[in-house]
């Protein structure tokens, strides 16, 4: 029977219990019978009762060290967690003097000039930088390139020489001519400048006739166009050299105050295909028939002309209808 309001007991315990009551019904069974027969068994049974209670004891007692071994390191975890909650503050208050606000003031780098120097001492908050001495010896500075200019490598780049308002005597009026010039150069740009050209075609009155007999045009690659070839070759530059969409092309020009439509682009670059697309052909069939003669017959056109082979073969598909948006 279990008694809920007592302590579970343990093996060892329920061992010698059991081995109690086997020695008192040996005892007994002795006791009736009688006799040196029974008389070695009793012997045996007490030796064993007591080796199990010897056994009983080290345990008990093992488990008892063990106790105090475990409460012993429950107490260091305790201590530890409170020496790393310290740290964990000391480490947000140095990160704050490091990096807060007031990082610049004279407390806070006599501060990080001691622990940097082994010394573990902290000044206190009323301490100022002269009352923080160091006798040890400086480091020296590694000394650092604050010129903070490469090399130029401008010999590519067209000088253009930008007139300058000077006098061409002495300020002082002593009259001392110029002796030299001190030369300053910078990298400037010009940004695409857009236009309209005007030419101008005479009309002449024919009075032998008496009509009036107009000048041709010169001959263009794409006649009737609003656009002249530099805006084609720009437009077909920055599609399929460079690879800016077509809406960002127009939103490029749109911050020039040019209104130029991207489906508008598309038509007039599909136009200058079809209108290449004859050189194209003749250019891979005869000028440049030789350099197809190699083990990369199929690479090299596409190496040397892609730009010209993808404008002449996606352009000269049908561009969008009025309203409708292209697929950029």
């Amino acid at each position: 029977m279990r008694y809920p309001d007592r302590e579970p007991r343990s093996r060892w315990w329920w061992a010698a219990v059991s081995m109690t009551s086997e020695f008192v019904k040996h005892s007994r069974l002795a006791c009736e019978l009688g006799g040196e027969a029974v008389q070695e068994p009793i012997e045996a049974l007490v030796r064993l009762f007591a080796n199990k209670s010897a056994a009983y004891e080290e345990a008990k007692a093992l488990a008892t060290k063990r106790s105090g071994e475990i409460t012993h390191l429950k107490a260091q975890v305790q201590a530890l967690k409170a020496e790393m909650a310290k740290q964990a503050q000391r480490i947000a208050e140095l990160l704050h003097e490091q990096f807060g606000s007031k990082s610049e003031i004279s407390v806070a780098q006599n501060r990080r000039q001691n622990s940097q120097k082994g010394n573990e001492r902290e000044p206190s908050d009323e301490g100022t930088g002269s009352q923080n001495k160091s006798f040890a010896a400086e480091r020296p500075k590694k000394p650092r390139n604050t010129s903070g200019r490469a090399p130029k490598n401008w010999d590519n780049l067209e000088r253009i020489e930008v007139p300058m308002d000077f006098p061409k005597t002495c300020p002082c009026g002593c009259g001392g001519t110029i002796r030299t010039y001190d030369i300053d150069e910078k990298r400037e740009v010009i940004p695409a400048k857009f236009y309209v050209a005007v030419r101008k075609y005479p009309r002449y009155r024919c009075r032998e006739q008496g009509v009036t007999i107009g000048t041709l045009y010169k001959p263009t690659l794409m006649p009737g166009l609003t656009s002249g070839s530099s805006v084609l070759a720009y437009l077909v530059t920055m599609r399929f050299g460079w690879g800016i969409p077509w809406y960002r092309i127009e939103n490029m020009l749109n911050h020039d105050g040019i209104t130029y439509h991207r489906a508008t682009m598309c038509n007039q670059v599909a136009g200058l295909a079809k209108a290449l697309d004859g050189v194209r052909e003749a250019l891979s069939q005869h000028t440049l028939f030789d350099i197809f003669v190699s083990p990369l017959a199929g690479v090299g056109f596409e190496h040397h002309f892609g730009v010209l082979n993808g404008a002449c073969g996606v352009l000269t598909q049908p561009g969008p209808s009025k309203g409708q948006v292209p697929q950029t």
